[in-house]
């Protein structure tokens, strides 16, 4: 039985008849009851959902970066969906069946906070990734020397992502982040991000610093 909110013309929740009523970050919802398909998926499909699979395997690692780094209050779209439709369109490459992930073209953050420039990224003695960025002040600007550089380091071969929110500040040119002993030998993949520390709602795109050996 669906219960009926606000009256005759208002939303309403739980299962009626064929249909089911949700509310929904704002909104009033209906769908109708999943029906099962005979039809085998077309190859269009299966690629689809191929793809999806790479994507959300990935972005979910970075929930709460994407979190942040994609503000959707207010938005109908969650900050995962808009990240994943994003990175769909712009990071798978292969051609079917064999899709993989464009690690360079993948972003975690769509913001207008200025991004980072001029990275670079050297692995260093006892399996640190260091990055680096340049930063040039500019009268009457002084809050960008404080934005907040949040760093993560993807390694395909392990399947893991290493995070570091509020690493350095902007004015500080750069960060050796510490990666697991047993990284060592293997290729990863590094990012940067900016954070405002005046406006928490003001991000950075992101930046995609290299890749990089894991040195010991």
């Amino acid at each position: 039985m669906g219960i009926i909110e606000g009256g005759i013309l208002g939303g309403f929740r739980n299962k009626t008849g064929a249909v089911i009523g949700a509310y929904w970050r704002t909104l009033h919802t209906m769908r109708g009851l999943p029906r099962k398909s005979g039809k085998a998926a077309t190859q269009q499909q299966l690629d689809q959902q191929s793809k999806f699979r790479l994507i959300i395997n990935l972005l979910s690692k970075a929930q709460s970066i994407i979190d942040k780094g994609y503000n959707s209050a207010g938005r109908v779209a969650t900050s995962m969906n808009m990240a994943v439709s994003d990175n769909l369109a712009r990071a798978i490459a292969g051609v079917s069946p064999l899709f993989n992930i464009d690690y360079p073209l993948v972003i975690f953050s769509k913001g207008n906070l200025d991004d980072a420039t001029d990275v670079t990224l050297e692995g260093i003695a006892t399996a640190k990734v260091d990055f680096h960025w340049s930063y040039n002040a500019v009268s009457g600007e002084s809050d960008r020397a404080t934005d907040e550089a949040t760093l993560l380091v993807f390694n395909p071969t392990k399947d893991r992502f290493v995070k570091l929110e509020a690493a350095a500040l902007r004015s500080e040119l750069g960060f050796a982040l510490q990666m697991p002993a047993n990284y060592v030998g293997d290729t990863v993949h590094a990012y940067v991000i900016f954070f405002s520390q005046t406006n928490k709602k003001k991000v950075s795109k992101t930046t995609y610093a290299g890749q990089v050996v894991v040195i010991a």
